[in-house]
């Protein structure tokens, strides 16, 4: 969350808007906070510690291209911290 923060307050410098959501729980998440920043804003980036693929990240971007796909100017992206490493086990 801290790097979040520090990011926007970089974006904000260069006067690009940004707004942050911390969800704090994933079981149950606040899908409305999440609907009212999609329609303020018509753009997602997800920034979490999990696997780029098949974590909650990957789950609510596809839940808001889903449901909220008529208020996006672009497609949601995803985003992990610098050397994140999530091995499979198979």
């Amino acid at each position: 969350m801290q790097r979040s923060l520090v990011a926007s307050k970089q974006a904000e410098q260069q006067g690009i808007s940004v707004e942050v959501i911390d969800l704090r729980s994933l079981v149950p998440y606040d899908w409305q906070a999440i609907v009212e920043s999609v329609k303020k804003t018509n753009k997602v980036i997800i920034a979490h510690e999990d696997s780029l693929s098949f974590g909650f990240g990957a789950e609510i971007a596809a839940r808001i291209a889903d449901e909220l796909f008529e208020y996006l100017d672009a497609p949601v992206r995803r985003v992990l911290r610098a050397g994140y490493f999530c091995r499979l086990r198979a």
